[in-house]
C-alpha cells in the first residue's frame, strides 16, 4: 500500500468512527435515506474535524457543549445534502413563472393551498407560501429558498389550515392590502375567526372583549371583520350608499372594525357599558353593532 492510500485509509477510518458520522448514519437510517452522505470525504473529514474543534474549545471554556456543536454541523450537513424537485428552480418569488412555479402550486395544493396552477406566481401564490411558512415557523417572507423548499417536501409538513400567527387566535389567512379614507395603507395579517376575516392586530382584543362578555354572562357574536376591496366593491354594488361605504373608504378595509351583533338588548347594554374600557369604541352612531378597536 502506497503512502497516500495509507493516509486515505487512515482519514476513511477516522472519519467512520467519528460519533459525528454515527450520528448521521443512524438518522439517514432513521428517515428512510438510501441516498448515503453526499458528501466527499473531505468534506466529511472537515464536518468531523471541526465538531472536534469546538469540543476542545468548550472543555478549555470549562463549558462542554460539544454534543450541541456536533449535532449542529450535522444538522448543516443534512440541509445542504438534501435535494428537493423545486432545487434548479430556486429562488422562487413574485413574478416568476414556468415548470417551477407549476411544481410550487401543485405541491401547495397538496397541502391544502386550493390554488389554480397556472404556473404563475402571483398574489395568491406569495400569500399561500406565506401562510406555509407560518404554519412550518419559518420567516414569512412569502418566496421559496432552499429552507422553505426543504419543509415543503417534508414529511413531517404542516398544512396550510394549521398556521397560526403567535399569540393570536384563529387561523392565519395571509397578508391582504388595507385601506383607509380612499389610500392604500399597506398590508396587513389577517385571521379567520368563527368563519369571519379578522385583522390579526384586533382579533386578539376581540378574544379578550368576547371572554369578558362571557364571564357576565353575555356571548357576543361577530357578524362582519375586515373586508378586502372586492369584497367592499361587492357589497357597495349591492346596495350603495349611505347603507354600503365607497369602496376604499369602509372602516372594515383598515382592520380595525367588527360588527358585533346587537340585536340582544343584553348584548347592547353590555358592550356600550363595557366595551370602552378594553379601547373600543361606537364609530357611528346609527350602528350599534359597529365597533373599532383603538387600544386603551
Amino acid at each position: 500500500m502506497s503512502s497516500y492510500q495509507l493516509r486515505r485509509s487512515q482519514q476513511d477510518k477516522q472519519i467512520e468512527d467519528s460519533p459525528a458520522v454515527d450520528y448521521i448514519r443512524s438518522l439517514n437510517s432513521f428517515q428512510g435515506n438510501t441516498r448515503g452522505f453526499g458528501q466527499s470525504n473531505s468534506e466529511r473529514l472537515a464536518m468531523v474535524q471541526q465538531a472536534q474543534q469546538n469540543r476542545a474549545q468548550s472543555q478549555e471554556q470549562g463549558h462542554d457543549h460539544s454534543h450541541e456543536h456536533e449535532v449542529e454541523n450535522v444538522e448543516r450537513a443534512e440541509r445542504a445534502e438534501s435535494t428537493t424537485p423545486l432545487d434548479s428552480y430556486l429562488p422562487l418569488a413574485a413574478g416568476a413563472n414556468g415548470q417551477g412555479v407549476v411544481l410550487l402550486q401543485n405541491k401547495l395544493n397538496a397541502l391544502g393551498a386550493g390554488l389554480v396552477t397556472d404556473g404563475e406566481y402571483g398574489g395568491k401564490t406569495t400569500s399561500a407560501v406565506q401562510i406555509f411558512q407560518v404554519a412550518n415557523g419559518l420567516p414569512k417572507t412569502g418566496s421559496i429558498d432552499k429552507g422553505t423548499a426543504i419543509a415543503l417536501y417534508s414529511s413531517q409538513a404542516k398544512r396550510l389550515e394549521q398556521a397560526q400567527l403567535e399569540g393570536v387566535p384563529g387561523q392565519y389567512l395571509g397578508e391582504y392590502e388595507a385601506y383607509r379614507g380612499g389610500q392604500n395603507i399597506g398590508s396587513i395579517d389577517v385571521v379567520e375567526l368563527n368563519g369571519k376575516k379578522v385583522a390579526a392586530k384586533t382579533a386578539r382584543a376581540w378574544k379578550t372583549l368576547r371572554d369578558a362578555a362571557a364571564a357576565d354572562g353575555v356571548f357576543l357574536i361577530l357578524n362582519s371583520g375586515f373586508r378586502t376591496m372586492s369584497e367592499q366593491r361587492h357589497l357597495y354594488s349591492k346596495y350603495g350608499s349611505p347603507r354600503a361605504a365607497y369602496p376604499g373608504h369602509s372602516n372594515h378595509q383598515h382592520g380595525q372594525a367588527l360588527d358585533i351583533d346587537a340585536s340582544n338588548p343584553q348584548h347592547k347594554d353590555w358592550l356600550f357599558k363595557n366595551a370602552p374600557s378594553f379601547g373600543w369604541r361606537n364609530t357611528v352612531s346609527f350602528e350599534p353593532w359597529h365597533w373599532e378597536y383603538f387600544g386603551n
